[in-house]
This record gives structure tokens, sequence and C-alpha cells, in this order.
């Protein structure tokens, strides 16, 4: 019988902010044996963090218990879990490369490979472009 595939997800939660509490996150993450390989600050005020991390985890079906576990920590929701490609590239070098591209592309082209380039680089689902002439 063949082990099960590893999956990557990223994890966006509010959280306090205060010294510890993104500790707590990871030590209930890898109580069901997942592995924090990513993080995201996304905002931070009001002593509230959201922060997205890219967690490993060895199945699919240990989601359930991931989202229990990190809820269990004081002051912490869990806001959204989504399954991500393993070998997605850093978004900072995709960046630098959607800009290169655009920089060499026509420049009639430009705007509709924004558009495409977007799509990849953020995961949506749709995107919207105005042309100001």
């Amino acid at each position: 019988m063949s082990e099960p595939t590893p999956i990557t997800l990223v994890v966006r939660l509010w959280l306090p902010d205060r010294p510890g509490a993104l500790g707590h996150v990871a030590s209930r993450i890898g109580a069901v044996k997942g592995d924090v390989i990513g993080i995201e600050i996304l905002e931070r005020g009001a002593g509230q963090a959201i922060d997205e991390l890219m967690v490993s985890v060895p199945s699919a079906d240990l989601i359930d218990l991931l989202v229990a576990e990190i809820g269990q920590v004081d002051g912490v929701a869990v806001e959204d879990v989504r399954r991500v490609d393993p070998e997605r590239p850093d978004h900072g070098v995709h960046a630098l490369d959607i800009a290169a591209g655009l920089v060499e592309a026509p420049a009639d082209e430009r705007l509709d490979l924004l558009c495409v380039r977007l799509l990849e680089l953020t995961e949506a689902d749709w995107c919207a472009a105005v042309a100001f002439d």
C-alpha cells in the first residue's frame, strides 16, 4: 500500500498580534504532522494580524483536523483554507517575470497579457482591466 501524497495548503487566519501567537499556531499545525513552509503577513492593526501560512500536510484527510487544531489557539480564527500546487513559483520571482514579459510584449498586447499573468499570480478566478486612452 502506497503512502498518501502530501498536499500543500494556504491557510488564512486572524490571530492576536502578540508575541508567541504564531508559535502556538505552528505548534498545533505540527501536532497534525503539518509543516509550515511559508508565511505572509497580510495586515496588522488594532491588536490583530491576518496571516497566510503555506502548510504541507501528509494527506487531505487531515485538513478538517488541522483547522480544528488551529481553532483551539486562543483568539485565532481560520478564515480560509485552499489547496495549491506544491510546485507553485515564488510570488516575488513570478511578479518580476511578469514585469519582464510586459516590457518585452508589443504595446497593443500588454493589457491582455497583464490580465492573463495576474490571474496566474493571484490564483484568482477573474480579472478586469480598463484602458484609459
